[in-house]
């Protein structure tokens, strides 16, 4: 008996052993892309339109407002409360994987890995990612909608269409949820049962905390662009860069859909493509340095909590 509790001890001891070498990795790879990201959008910055540096703090603050309620949208899925802070500590570190190669699909693999404990199943993670997209693509056709209604630079017939995206938050009803699940378990068996999806009330609080996670990102690049298009709101800068933003965030393998939401973002609003490309690279600035005032913030919260336990976890 005492041999078998010995056993068991041992292989927690291996098992937390293993997690912490994976989890140091990820984040020294991470840390490394992250960091290498930041230079290269600072050594562009020289060569492109920069906002003046009020709207740097302006969109600094909506940005902090964006991971928090990217957070909240995270939780809100899973209806555990006692596991909330493994939850967002799951979230937050992962952000850093978006910027090794492999990009999204780095970052979405190290959420499932990160947060899966005894309560949340991986089952119910891999299939709360997907719901947490859907989520995103609600917020971003909706969006669509509206620049189609405010943009006066989009041709009529791309007006017509967009207010399709009406309709975009149909993917948050749980029916429909189940049944995509139940179409791609045919291709794939080792998908999930739409069982485990989150209840249909878990969806609709975790798709409206995307949603404003997704404005609060939006204002942040409006605020950055907006001094070079004198006559434009800010509304349909920002619904602009949500519809941008979400057609990125699909684009998987590449690092925050780099490229993608500036090629967008010409299509939609016009004007120079410097100003554009300048208030991408502000906005990629303060993104990625929130992203790691964010991980810092928990080291060191979870030094300090690790610290007055007396323990060594990292």
């Amino acid at each position: 008996m005492n041999n078998d509790s010995e056993a068991g001890r041992r292989a927690q001891a291996r098992d937390a052993l293993s997690r912490r070498l994976i989890l140091g990795g990820f984040l020294t790879g991470g840390l490394f892309a992250a960091g290498l990201a930041l230079w290269q959008s600072v050594s562009s910055a020289s060569d492109e339109v920069l906002p003046p540096a009020s709207r740097w703090v302006l969109a600094a603050l909506f940005a902090a407002l964006w991971l928090y309620f990217s957070i909240k949208a995270w939780v809100a899925l899973f209806e555990a409360p006692e596991q909330r802070h493994a939850l967002a500590r799951a979230l937050i570190l992962s952000q850093l994987g978006k910027y090794v190669p492999g990009g999204g699909i780095v970052q979405v693999t190290a959420m499932v890995a990160m947060s899966r404990n005894e309560q949340v199943s991986t089952s119910r993670l891999a299939l709360g990612l997907p719901v947490l997209g859907l989520s995103v693509v609600a917020a971003g056709g909706v969006a669509l909608a509206g620049i189609a209604v405010v943009g006066d630079t989009i041709p009529g017939w791309v007006r017509a269409l967009g207010l399709l995206g009406l309709l975009a938050p149909m993917v948050l009803w749980r029916p429909v949820m189940a049944f995509s699940a139940r179409a791609v378990r045919r291709v794939v068996p080792r998908m999930p049962p739409p069982d485990d999806l989150p209840s249909q009330r878990a969806i609709l609080v975790g798709g409206a905390w995307a949603a404003v996670s997704l404005v609060a990102t939006g204002v942040a690049y409006a605020l950055l662009v907006q001094p070079s298009y004198d006559e434009s709101d800010l509304l349909s800068l920002t619904l602009a860069f949500m519809v941008a933003w979400t057609v990125g965030f699909l684009v998987l393998p590449l690092p925050g859909g780099i490229g993608v939401r500036e090629a967008v973002l010409v299509w939609l609003i016009g004007g120079s493509f410097s100003s554009i490309v300048g208030a991408s690279i502000a906005h990629r600035i303060i993104t990625i340095g929130t992203e790691l005032g964010a991980n810092g913030v928990h080291f060191l919260a979870r030094r300090l909590r690790a610290r007055g336990r007396g323990s060594t976890e990292i």
